[in-house]
């Protein structure tokens, strides 16, 4: 903004320029200056002005430390970024640009969403086209029922453009929610040589729409997941799915038999499969209907009799049983009565939330049972009422907080033969919630039982273990005075005990870290669980 000051200053400059500059010429027989005279000496200002303007920006720009940081920094510092972001830093000024647009590896993973009438749709995936050199390796789009109907002209313009980079897609996610037209079909029956996972999410419809025959024309060698939202297989699929070994059907409003059947089948190498539906058909198949051998099973809220139930009773061994929001009269069976004997009980919840838990127990052939996002106090309940099934089970992993909570309800008193217990925490503070050694404890735990005890980083010990995590900070002394007699080793798992002397001074045990030992053994659903493939808003360009 120009101060009052400034503007007068150039309205006596330009007045000056424009006195010594007009010509007897410019003026016409009535002695006024002609209308052509005052354009052309406009132009000549404006241009002059904009030049100085833009001497002063590059000669300040070339000054600023962004510009100065070599492309080589910038493009790894933008590989970080997710592609909303990456968009808007490619706009910040013209070495960011040229810099950002070198590299057409950055923009191989594009997500855009659609959510205005009349947005610039056709040139926003244009240019991520152009900016990724037709090697575009994942591509999320969304398309939601608000812009439908402004849309419909671009059902057949951008599935073409989409087409152009099916044979070297890895990832192809595409929220159609808006409206699954005939026209989005043109890319289901485009080669795709390379596609590993697809995502598609249909309208939301009484009567859920089925996928066309004869999906990718027969050529999607390296297909190993599907996911539907709304939507069914084909009755025909071709050969794409011959390799595919994840399935998951969301939010359908019924399930029958035949479609599990025809799961089962055009899927020949089904090793994961989801289904949540409204309405579970549980018709008994034929008798010559083989269950596949699973390793993941997961349904919703119960699980029903007919296939379903002949599903999990066949998938007894080294699989996992996963249960989305349970009943209440359902949960106690689900989690004590299907397995033989639990070897171990893993109970969590997810930090974002305080009212939701889950509990996951594994038991004999690596067969492992979890109920999940059930409410906080259906889980207590679960336990409190559990003390036959807890008094057997030697190893035990839990928050800080819910360890707090289970031992007030004396749920903890119950494991009698606890052997090992793994605390996890997290670095985050979630007030009220009470965490262990911040005056919570109350004193030493009591477990006579109890040989290992491991404290671990939630980040650590739930998505592997990186020394890129942050450590959690414990106090030496607080642990020493929690832990009980009977403690022979302690493990710490992203965990660094703090004191100004040897933490040997208050832990009477051996103690070890994760990285010198066997550290987590086994796979699982492990807390990183899925159950539904939303589309990622915050990292997508909106237009």
């Amino acid at each position: 903004m120009l101060l009052d000051e400034d503007e007068r200053r150039i309205d006596e400059l330009v007045a000056t320029i424009v006195r010594k500059r007009s010509p007897v010429m410019a003026h016409n027989e009535r002695g006024l200056i002609a209308d052509s005279f005052v354009v052309d000496m406009l132009e000549h200002i404006h241009k002059a002005t904009r030049r100085a303007a833009e001497r002063f920006c590059q000669q300040r720009n070339a000054q600023s430390s962004i510009n100065l940081l070599p492309p080589e920094l910038l493009v790894l510092i933008a590989s970080f970024l997710p592609y909303g972001s990456l968009d808007a830093a490619a706009l910040v000024c013209r070495h960011w640009n040229r810099a950002l647009s070198s590299d057409s590896s950055l923009w191989d993973a594009v997500a855009i969403s659609f959510l205005r009438q009349g947005g610039p749709w056709q040139s926003a995936l244009q240019k991520a086209l152009d900016r990724s050199q037709s090697r575009m390796r994942k591509l999320t789009l969304h398309y939601p029922s608000e812009v439908c109907s402004a849309l419909e002209p671009e059902c057949v313009r951008l599935p073409t453009m989409v087409t152009s980079v099916m044979h070297s897609l890895v990832d192809l996610h595409l929220d159609l929610s808006g409206c699954f037209c005939s026209g989005w079909n043109v890319i289901l029956s485009t080669p795709a040589p390379n596609l590993h996972s697809l995502a598609l999410t249909g309208p939301n419809n009484p009567a859920p729409f089925r996928l066309q025959d004869n999906l990718f024309d027969g050529t999607a060698p390296r297909l190993r997941v599907v996911w539907l939202t709304y939507l069914f297989l084909p009755s025909d699929p071709g050969a794409a799915l011959n390799g595919v070994s994840e399935v998951a059907y969301f939010d359908v409003p019924v399930i029958s038999m035949e479609e599990m059947q025809h799961i089962c089948c055009v899927c020949p190498k089904l090793i994961y499969l989801t289904v949540t539906a409204q309405t579970y058909d549980v018709t008994l198949p034929p008798q010559e209907f083989t269950p596949p051998k699973l390793r993941s099973l997961c349904l919703a809220n119960i699980i029903p009799g007919g296939i379903f139930e002949q599903l999990v009773r066949a998938n007894s061994r080294c699989c996992e049983l996963r249960v989305l929001r349970p009943t209440s009269l359902s949960l106690a069976a689900l989690v004590f009565t299907r397995i033989r004997r639990i070897h171990e009980i893993h109970i969590y919840r997810e930090f974002s939330s305080r009212s939701w838990a889950s509990v996951m127990v594994t038991g004999d052939d690596n067969y492992s049972i979890c109920a999940e996002d059930c409410t906080l106090q259906d889980v207590i309940d679960l336990l409190v009422s559990g003390n036959e099934y807890l008094s057997s089970i030697p190893s035990v992993i839990v928050s800080d907080t819910l360890l707090i909570m289970l031992e007030a309800a004396g749920v903890m008193a119950a494991l009698t033969d606890m052997k090992s217990l793994t605390v996890l925490f997290d670095n985050e503070a979630h007030v009220p919630c009470p965490h262990l050694f911040t005056g919570f404890e109350g004193g030493r735990f009591s477990c006579g039982s109890l040989e290992t005890v491991r404290l671990a980083s939630y980040a650590q010990y739930t998505r592997g273990f990186k020394r890129s995590h942050d450590e959690i900070s414990l106090s030496a002394e607080c642990v020493g005075r929690w832990l009980p007699a009977s403690t022979s080793r302690l493990l710490l798992c992203g965990a660094r005990l703090n004191t100004d002397g040897d933490p040997r001074d208050w832990i009477n045990c051996e103690i070890a870290t994760e990285w010198d030992c066997e550290g987590r053994q086994g796979g699982g659903i492990w807390l990183e669980t899925a159950w539904r493939d939303s589309f990622p808003h915050r990292q997508a360009l909106c237009v």
